[in-house]
């Protein structure tokens, strides 16, 4: 089990191998660099991460084995994180924050953006967002690992290759999203902000060819 504390920069670990004898020597402590307080568990390892402090910018992932930490900074503080289902990739979405930067940093912090993280290149990517990312759906198959992110207000859908993230593309909607999930063949179901009722089916392998109904 792992234990992280808003208020403190350290995630505990419970070895469960060691609870008949349950003392010091089945508990480890980690320091963090900055305070987490959610964790989500992979195979062998948890994503450590702050969702309520404005100011974090980190993310760690731990092995659970060799208690090795690995730091990911981001551009913007989390609001939400979802995994992958093997654990390869997880998504973050990010909120704007105040900023004594200029340039490129000033643009990126003024924004809502997507973090795409590599969990096992150990390598993460900011993405700047037209609008507030509103829900983000994951789905890993035999054609890539694509993520999907409903923008607020705006009639297009982020779309991201995890695998190559510099390459997002903007999608064309006939109205707003309001919700979104993965088909079992692959393919997300997205539904829209229409009194009579809508929804269109996009296959990210094809996306140039949605279908709405």
């Amino acid at each position: 089990s792992v234990f992280v504390f808003s208020g403190s920069s350290k995630v505990t670990i419970l070895d469960h191998s060691a609870l008949s004898t349950l003392n010091n020597s089945s508990l480890y402590e980690v320091s963090l660099e900055q305070a987490a307080n959610k964790a989500q568990m992979g195979d062998g390892f948890a994503l450590l991460y702050n969702d309520q402090n404005s100011y974090v910018h980190d993310v760690y992932h731990l092995d659970l084995d060799t208690r090795d930490l690995t730091e990911f900074v981001i551009a913007n503080p989390l609001y939400d994180l979802v995994l992958s289902d093997s654990g390869s990739y997880a998504v973050g979405l990010m909120q704007p924050e105040s900023s004594y930067s200029s340039g490129v940093d000033a643009y990126q912090d003024a924004r809502y953006g997507v973090a795409v993280f590599d969990l096992i290149g150990q390598d993460v990517t900011n993405l700047v967002a037209e609008s507030m990312p509103i829900g983000v759906e994951l789905i890993e198959n035999e054609n890539g690992a694509f993520a999907l992110a409903l923008l607020d207000g705006v009639d297009t859908l982020l779309q991201v290759d995890l695998a190559n993230p510099s390459r997002s593309a903007e999608i064309e909607l006939p109205a707003p999203p309001v919700a979104i999930g993965s088909m079992p063949d692959g393919r997300f179901v997205i539904s829209h902000e229409v009194s009579t009722g809508m929804i269109s089916i996009l296959d990210p392998n094809d996306p140039e060819n949605l279908t709405t109904i």
